[in-house]
């Protein structure tokens, strides 16, 4: 029975020729698993989810167009990143095709990560807008929102600069920067959510993202500095027990371009796995529900914006 299992597993690996790539693809049976497990609930899910709240969602203001815009990059980045998987620093790719390039995929995360984290910053500088008196927003809270984007920005900077070189360094103060994009909303979120009556109107979507935004701002900065800054510390110091040579900027960009390792052995991903599935299913469907635009009193909205924004 237990040959039999793992016959079919192999047969099942093989599909597309996914498990000959080397003859030391060990475990890629299990990485193949995961992969089309990934397309359905990745690809396919958040097709369908994407699809339905886009023809749901017309925003009543520039806000709602915004909250709705800001998801696009955000949902394609991630299915183009779940068919075409890659590891920025050590260039592996699950293909030889152009579209696996690291840079390509470098590219895609850069333009879908600013769009999701001003989703964020947007929804709470909204919600701090319409609990505010005269609709200005209070300044530390309008503030933090701006320094959000603008600290992530920053972040996505520093991830060039360490694919381009492969100091894995550089990766962990990238995730250590990204981290301090969200930790420094917490404040803001964490005081609306204590002092502002955020369910004071039907139909108000204010508070459960509020909530959500502020434990988010919390647990994901944990995150990423006990288990991803350590992660990445960890690869620096073994590249530089193995006198690792980096690239300069300019040529690593290239390398990144046109290089890539392509590999289906589990031990090759299987530390990078779990924050894969979680970016490109949670993390990705948590934009689809910001399309739908938190507010504190949506019938003002409607109220003031007469005819809706149509799409």
């Amino acid at each position: 029975m237990g040959l039999r299992m793992a016959a079919v597993d192999g047969e099942f690996g093989k599909l597309a020729g996914f498990c000959e790539t080397t003859p030391t693809d060990e475990g890629c049976e299990l990485l193949f698993l995961w992969w089309v497990i990934m397309l359905v609930l990745a690809v396919g899910l958040t097709a369908l989810l994407f699809g339905y709240t886009w023809v749901a969602v017309t925003p009543p203001d520039t806000y709602g167009l915004f909250m709705k815009w800001l998801a696009v990059p955000w949902v394609v980045e991630s299915m183009w990143r779940t068919v075409f998987p890659s590891l920025y620093l050590q260039r592996f790719a699950f293909f030889s095709t152009p579209c696996n390039a690291i840079l390509t995929d470098r590219c895609f995360a850069f333009v879908g990560e600013m769009g999701w984290v001003a989703q964020a910053a947007l929804g709470l500088a909204h919600v701090d807008r319409e609990t505010s008196a005269g609709g200005k927003g209070r300044p530390l809270v309008q503030l933090s929102a701006i320094l959000a984007v603008a600290i992530y920005a920053v972040a996505e900077g520093i991830s060039f600069y360490n694919v381009a070189t492969t100091n894995e360094w550089w990766a962990a103060a990238e995730v250590f920067v990204d981290a301090l994009g969200y930790l420094v909303m917490a404040p803001g979120a964490l005081y609306l959510v204590a002092t502002q009556n955020l369910k004071a109107h039907p139909g108000g979507t204010a508070r459960p993202f509020i909530i959500i935004l502020a434990l988010f701002c919390l647990i994901y900065p944990v995150y990423n500095f006990f288990i991803d800054v350590p992660l990445y510390v960890k690869r620096y110091h073994a590249d530089q027990a193995l006198n690792k040579t980096y690239f300069a900027f300019m040529p690593g960009l290239e390398d990144a371009a046109t290089r890539k390792v392509v590999t289906h052995r589990l031990e090759d991903w299987s530390e990078d796995l779990s924050w894969m599935t979680m970016y490109f299913t949670f993390g990705c469907w948590s934009g689809i529900l910001l399309m739908w635009a938190p507010r504190v009193n949506p019938a003002a909205a409607l109220k003031h914006s007469p005819t809706k924004i149509a799409l």
